[in-house]
């Protein structure tokens, strides 16, 4: 088992965390196996534009302009456990090739479960 860190876009950050959202579509980059966790990430990008020729004023006076959005982490994350993969070779009609969609489902966090066994009387 292996544990991928990889981001999640604020919008969709709630409600992979509650676990309405219950599937991630990633890029299939990592080997991705069932068992193995998500560390997700939250990020919002913003958009920087970056020239030479911009003047003083904030005016962009030159042609060569290359724009691009930098990943922001908001210090929020949560883990989910791979429980099904469904990928372009299996699904060629409805997945991109090359990426895959992921079955997953929240992990309790050590603290989740020392409150729910204080709180109910839960024991292992």
């Amino acid at each position: 088992m292996k544990t991928h860190d990889v981001k999640l876009v604020s919008d969709f950050y709630d409600d992979s965390a509650s676990g309405v959202k219950s599937f991630e579509i990633r890029k299939n980059d990592r080997d991705y196996q069932v068992g193995d966790y998500l560390n997700l990430r939250e990020v919002n990008y913003s958009t920087n534009i970056n020239t030479e020729t911009a003047s003083t004023t904030g005016v962009l006076i030159g042609v060569d302009i290359s724009i691009r959005a930098e990943a922001v982490e908001t210090g929020r994350s949560h883990v989910k456990e791979i429980t099904y993969i469904l990928t372009s070779e299996e699904f060629p009609e409805g997945i991109k090739e090359g990426y895959v969609i992921l079955g997953a489902r929240p992990v309790m966090s050590q603290e989740e479960i020392k409150a729910r066994e204080e709180m109910w009387g839960w024991h292992e």
